[in-house]
């Protein structure tokens, strides 16, 4: 039977992360840096849904924009990006390497300082591995005690990342979960984090079983309505954050986190109310992904028609 692009995708980042998770061990940055760029020309020439996928997205950006944007600089960057997830993981970026942009990182420290558990809404803007270190450094510097971070992920093999993680990085918090495995352990496992102070990550720009369509880049596209209507459910705050290289090619480990709280309220608790703080939320935070894709164009990977009805 003929694989989805989502299979395809899991398959595919599963090899090429285990191949990473390998070499990150013994290999400096600038050196993996340099492997990522004939690997990400290969990955370019080979394959052609994702290259036509990402062409049709650059081509909105430059109507928008009105420069002009090379194809396979956006696979170069994923390349790249691949290289700084393990790096994360291995819990080689620290808050040294990030520069905190926007007033709404210190509002997201603040709520974690009062031990309450947070949602942090990323996306496929740069790398979501990167802000794990806002609880490393609260962990080491404030509060004296370790974060544990829930990363919601799009693929289905996060039982063996999750050994991985744990023999890269023994003291690491991160755990993984498929979001397409979702069912009443998981809704309890993702409690107890947040009721550990925790903080629950989870991608907002993938569609799911149910969506909610919102206009992003010129035309209606759908996004995931669980990861606006779970923190509403689980009655905790959320907040907006991307964490991207300062420039889309380079290969200085620095980058840019952008924190935003979300500030859409439940009005009352109850299905019908959270159905609506769900898509509220979903328009503040397609705003708030559409302001840094344009700046940041090529870091926003994204293989497949994101606008297909």
């Amino acid at each position: 039977m003929k694989k989805s692009w989502q299979q395809e995708t899991s398959v595919g980042s599963s090899l090429a992360l285990t191949v990473m998770l390998a070499l990150i061990r013994v290999l400096p940055h600038i050196v993996l840096v340099l492997i990522a760029v004939p690997v990400s020309f290969f990955y370019y020439i080979a394959a052609g849904k994702a290259r036509k996928a990402m062409r049709e997205y650059l081509d909105r950006i430059e109507l928008i924009t009105g420069r002009r944007f090379n194809t396979w600089k956006s696979f170069l960057a994923f390349s790249i990006t691949l290289i700084e997830k393990c790096e994360g993981w291995a819990g080689k970026i620290t808050c040294r390497n990030l520069r905190f942009k926007t007033a709404g990182v210190a509002k997201f420290n603040d709520t974690l300082k009062t031990g309450q558990g947070v949602f942090l809404i990323t996306s496929h803007l740069g790398s979501a591995e990167e802000l794990r270190a806002l609880a490393a450094e609260l962990s080491v510097n404030e509060l004296g005690k370790q974060i544990p971070v829930l990363s919601l992920v799009d693929f289905e093999v996060t039982d063996k990342f999750n050994d991985m993680l744990k023999k890269l990085n023994p003291d690491s918090m991160l755990n993984l979960l498929s979001v397409r495995t979702i069912s009443l352990s998981s809704i309890e496992q993702i409690q107890t984090v947040l009721d550990s102070g925790g903080i629950v990550i989870i991608a907002g720009d993938r569609s799911g079983d149910k969506n909610i369509d919102a206009e992003f880049l010129g035309s209606a596209a759908a996004f995931p309505f669980g990861a606006f209507y779970l923190p509403a459910m689980l009655g905790v705050p959320s907040f907006f954050g991307i964490c991207v290289r300062s420039s889309d090619i380079s290969f200085a480990g620095s980058y840019e986190v952008y924190v935003e709280e979300n500030s859409t309220r439940l009005e009352k608790d109850s299905k019908t109310a959270r159905g609506v703080f769900a898509e509220q939320s979903c328009r503040s935070y397609v705003s708030f992904l559409e302001k840094y894709v344009l700046q940041y164009p090529y870091q926003w990977y994204n293989f497949y028609d994101f606008w297909r009805k």
